[in-house]
């Protein structure tokens, strides 16, 4: 079932005038065929809009509109009649002619709908998905340092592409002093982090796993929320160097995520 709605009108006027066309409307059957309509439901919608032979209390809304608007024959029962025919036919049989459109409405696949028919039933038009935009060319600039006990903090920028560092201690670099750590925005950050002894190559970003893989032995995967972060790595980890690669990440569209950038290394204390 879809999710197609229409705003119906709040005015016994305006009403009456949406219903007369909308019964004439859904009266065609090429239009009932096209919109795959059920027939039951048609039934019921036409019996609720005029019934004029039967007693006055199960006649339509054509026939009860009518005494309602004349002086000499509107009174609080008529009116009473109105208002269930518009939402609700009976207590116990909930199937006034608002909700039954709104079912026939619920049933119509958004394909089939043309302009005619988003005007005449007055459904409300899905605006297009905006489209996404292009995916941001900037990388994660971060400095990492140790706090003791094995935890170690990253402040992170966004920024263009940084030069490689493979050395034991992560140097700041000079586009992010002065400033406070900050997200790209709409994104997250995604972190791609190993840990090795010191003096043992430094894995490059072509030796990276792929982030949206299965992770090899001794490889962590972190997303956070916030430009400046903790990550605990224990302390049995203490004057190992701690590697990381990071890419601001569109958790909602990952098509969008930005280059990886690293790797950075940083001394564990």
């Amino acid at each position: 079932m879809s999710s197609t709605t229409a705003t119906f009108p709040t005015k016994e006027t305006d009403f009456n005038d949406y219903v007369t066309t909308v019964i004439v409307y859904l009266g065609i059957a090429a239009v009932q065929a096209r919109l795959s309509i059920a027939a039951a439901n048609i039934t019921l919608l036409t019996k609720l809009f005029t019934n004029p032979t039967a007693p006055l209390e199960q006649q339509g809304w054509k026939e009860i509109y009518a005494l309602h608007i004349n002086p000499a024959t509107a009174n609080k029962n008529v009116t009473a009649l109105l208002h269930i025919l518009w939402r609700q036919k009976e207590a116990t049989d909930p199937a006034g002619i608002e909700n039954v459109l709104r079912a026939i409405y619920a049933d119509i696949p958004s394909s089939a709908l043309n302009a005619t028919d988003y005007t005449t039933l007055k459904i409300t038009q899905r605006k297009p998905r905006t489209a996404h935009k292009v995916a941001t060319k900037n990388t994660v600039l971060w400095n990492s340092k140790g706090l003791g006990g094995g935890d170690v903090q990253s402040k992170c920028y966004p920024g263009g592409a940084r030069t490689l560092n493979p050395s034991a201690a992560t140097q700041r670099s000079t586009a992010t002093k002065g400033q406070r750590p900050h997200k790209e925005a709409t994104y997250n950050i995604r972190t791609l982090a190993t840990i090795v002894k010191q003096g043992v190559a430094i894995p490059t970003l072509a030796q990276m796993p792929d982030p949206n893989g299965t992770l090899p032995a001794g490889w962590m995967l972190f997303i956070d929320t916030k430009a400046s972060n903790v990550h605990h790595y224990g302390a049995a980890n203490v004057g190992s160097v701690l590697v990381e690669f990071k890419q601001w990440h569109n958790s909602a569209h990952p098509d969008l995520d930005g280059p990886m950038s690293g790797p950075e290394t940083t001394i564990i204390t």
